[in-house]
């Protein structure tokens, strides 16, 4: 099954459960997400439609769970794909209309590409300070480089955000050369899954 990664801020104070909204709606989420499977797709997607979600702020926080879900599942890449697609294209919106399918779309893409300037950051500065990178790091960057060639299948991510990506990646790499030998494997992997995303998505 899936794993989604533990909630942040900390657990509730006098060991009670947050009712809010946002933290309810990113509880029931959690939930559809640790039961996604392509049998049980169609059902949790429209389990997740139903979600309450008060503003941005709590879609924001819906899309960070969701990626950070799909990472965390490299297997299960493809199905996490279509859900999100699947969510786009039906949910209602927020509560006070100020966001609906289309600004999920476009959250989900940025989150996307700021999660890999993330990891890019983290590895500049453990090879800059020479720190060893832990593999979890590589393993959660090509994880998240394979899920964002799966939106680009279901058309979450256009061509204009995967050639930013690809351009990230590419980017990356020539920085990395500069820094030979210890640069050597960040330009390795980099060239990997920019042809990765090629062979994904056909630009």
């Amino acid at each position: 099954g899936n794993r989604t990664p533990a909630s942040g801020g900390g657990p509730p104070r006098l060991g009670m459960t947050p009712t809010d909204p946002t933290s309810v709606a990113l509880r029931e989420l959690r939930s559809v997400l640790n039961k996604l499977v392509p049998e049980k797709l169609e059902s949790l997607t429209t389990d997740a439609m139903l979600l309450r979600l008060p503003d941005a702020p709590a879609l924001d926080k819906v899309v960070a769970l969701l990626l950070a879900t799909a990472v965390a599942n490299p297997t299960h890449h493809a199905v996490h794909a279509d859900f999100a697609a699947g969510f786009a294209s039906g949910w209602r919106g927020t509560d006070d209309r100020a966001a609906a399918g289309p600004h999920f779309t476009h959250r989900l893409g940025r989150a996307c590409l700021e999660k890999l300037l993330d990891f890019f950051d983290s590895l500049d500065e453990a090879e800059a300070t020479g720190s060893a990178v832990a593999e979890a790091h590589w393993a959660d960057r090509r994880s998240l480089v394979g899920y964002i060639g799966c939106l680009a299948q279901v058309e979450l991510i256009n061509s204009t955000g995967l050639r930013g990506v690809l351009d990230e990646l590419l980017d990356n790499a020539d920085t990395a050369a500069k820094r030979a030998p210890t640069g050597q494997r960040a330009v390795d992997e980099c060239a990997e899954l920019a042809s990765r995303l090629l062979v994904l998505k056909k630009l």
